[in-house]
């Protein structure tokens, strides 16, 4: 999608290029910069992704103390269904191990304090922010009492309100975006 817009500057602002995703679509977005010429990209969202692929499931635990971990069955599944054969410390599989200058200075992590992949993304955001602290603007937003895919949850009501805040900040590092181009 990245190149298409590339391709087509009579139709698309191409210095305006951010991307997001939630989940394994927010790890996608964070494998985006390795995939397109660097400084394509102006921003990345990425909601709840997972960074490391490489690392032991069975030692994931989320930030809260009273937080139920993911089942390491299922994760196990979804990644040998997701990665095959491949090396999981490949950084186009696992952001953790990708080359901190490719990413754009403006980055947005959101996390769930009951969400297992919550360290490892947060630890990622902390590495991308610290190659360049003074010229980065790298948000990671940590939301109390969520899990994962915490914004689909339309009934739990700390969940509502974690995800109008998110997708308000969002919003905004878009609007940045569009402002500075």
């Amino acid at each position: 999608a990245i190149k298409h817009v590339q391709s087509s500057p009579e139709k698309y602002d191409t210095s305006r290029i951010s991307v997001s995703g939630f989940s394994s679509g927010g790890t996608l977005a964070l494998v985006a910069p390795m995939l397109v010429p660097k400084g394509s990209l102006q921003a990345i969202i990425a909601f709840y992704p997972a960074t490391d692929l490489a690392a032991n499931p069975d030692l994931r635990r989320p930030p809260a103390p009273d937080a139920k971990p993911r089942s390491t069955f299922w994760t196990k599944i979804f990644r040998q269904g997701y990665i095959g054969q491949m090396d999981p410390r490949d950084p186009r599989i696992s952001p953790a191990y990708a080359d901190a200058d490719l990413y754009p200075d403006r980055m947005m992590i959101v996390t769930g304090d009951h969400d297992s992949s919550a360290l490892e993304a947060e630890d990622f955001a902390g590495r991308i922010n610290g190659e360049r602290p003074s010229a980065r603007h790298v948000l990671v937003s940590r939301k109390k009492g969520c899990g994962h895919a915490f914004d689909k949850m339309a009934k739990k009501e700390d969940a509502v309100t974690a995800k109008t805040e998110s997708y308000q900040a969002a919003a905004e590092m878009l609007r940045e975006v569009a402002n500075a181009a």
